[in-house]
């Protein structure tokens, strides 16, 4: 992982996560470990060329089957993707919008 001066975002590639998968749903989503990691997470992540944003939302990392699947359809559903950050007990959820534009490139 490669993070810019501030660590708003940080940069990474699908190698450096794992797949979630909700047996009730089918629904799959990546998801960043980041229990090891001093640092706190950003609130951007880079993947790929895909900018996901932190949405402020996190679910319990146990028991967390009843909402994952419904959150990564629902997302899904409304043209967007979604991942995770798994932090101290917490799945972070992350979006990717495409229609979204780069607010911080105007600055």
């Amino acid at each position: 992982m490669v993070a810019d001066q501030i660590r708003q975002q940080v940069d990474v590639s699908f190698e450096d996560m794992g797949v979630l998968v909700d047996e009730n749903t089918g629904a799959e989503a990546f998801i960043l470990d980041w229990n090891l990691d001093p640092a706190p997470p950003p609130f951007y992540l880079m993947v790929e060329g895909r900018r996901f944003a932190y949405s402020g939302e996190t679910l319990l990392v146990k028991g967390h089957g009843a909402k994952f699947g419904g959150i990564v359809k629902g997302h899904e559903a409304e043209g967007r993707l979604a991942m995770f950050v798994e932090r101290e007990g917490r799945l972070m959820i992350y979006v990717h919008d495409p229609a979204a534009t780069d607010d911080d490139a105007e600055e």
